[in-house]
């Protein structure tokens, strides 16, 4: 009697911790599937389903997806080439890519995902399907890219441009800043025997200054910004 008691016992132990990696386990999948973009495809670049996220960010209904390949989210160049099929032929091997990648959405969307592509292998150690990961950091990039934009046409500007921190050193001078100091160095090495042009960056304004906490008022004062002198 024991014994079977005890059976009973261990059996509705295991049952326990199997109900409890079970719960575990489809929690972990849970808070995923509300933080990220999760996509999931065969071997061969069929998608079989995706989450709420990823559809939200690429347009698309699952209906319209579903059954559909890969290709449909990338650039047409690079879905013909040879890269993209090796790209798949590693995954089919078990490697797993990491990075940012451009991709397109309904109707031409451009969309810029942080994304993990990741082999899922059976009890053998074989892959049997491809799940990617992914946040949509399109907001992001397309900040990143303005930034890039804007620096260029300041770099390439005639107009001199003179950044500085909130300690009032010299963050970034452009080209015709520093075309503009080495045109007049000798001039401004009579008033500051030290200058020199080449080592602007890291420098103090207020050396430029009779009175620095003048100049340090005006800037201090966000509507004086952005500050134009002659």
């Amino acid at each position: 009697m024991s014994t079977r008691k005890q059976d009973v016992a261990d059996s509705t132990s295991l049952e326990t911790y199997v109900d409890s990696v079970a719960l575990d386990y489809k929690g972990q999948v849970d808070a995923i599937n509300r933080t990220q973009a999760v996509i999931e495809f065969e071997l061969d670049g069929t998608i079989l389903t995706a989450n709420d996220n990823f559809l939200d960010a690429m347009g698309y209904t699952l209906a319209e997806i579903q059954g559909e390949h890969h290709r449909m989210f990338v650039d047409s160049e690079w879905a013909s080439s040879r890269d993209y099929k090796q790209f798949w032929d590693r995954l089919n091997r078990g490697e797993v890519f990491s990075d940012e990648f451009k991709r397109f959405g309904k109707d031409g969307k451009e969309v810029w995902i942080q994304a993990s592509y990741n082999p899922i292998f059976d009890e053998n150690g074989k892959p049997f399907k491809v799940v990617k990961y992914a946040t949509d950091v399109t907001e992001q990039v397309q900040v990143r890219e303005e930034g890039v934009r804007l620096r260029r046409i300041i770099e390439e500007s005639d107009a001199a441009f003179m950044m500085v921190d909130r300690d009032f050193i010299v963050t970034y001078v452009n080209k015709a800043t520093v075309d503009l100091l080495t045109k007049h160095g000798d001039t401004l090495r009579t008033i500051w025997p030290t200058f020199d042009e080449r080592e602007i960056l890291g420098v103090c304004i207020d050396q430029f200054h009779k009175d620095p906490s003048h100049q340090r008022k005006l800037l201090s004062n966000p509507k004086n910004l952005p500050y134009k002198t002659d």
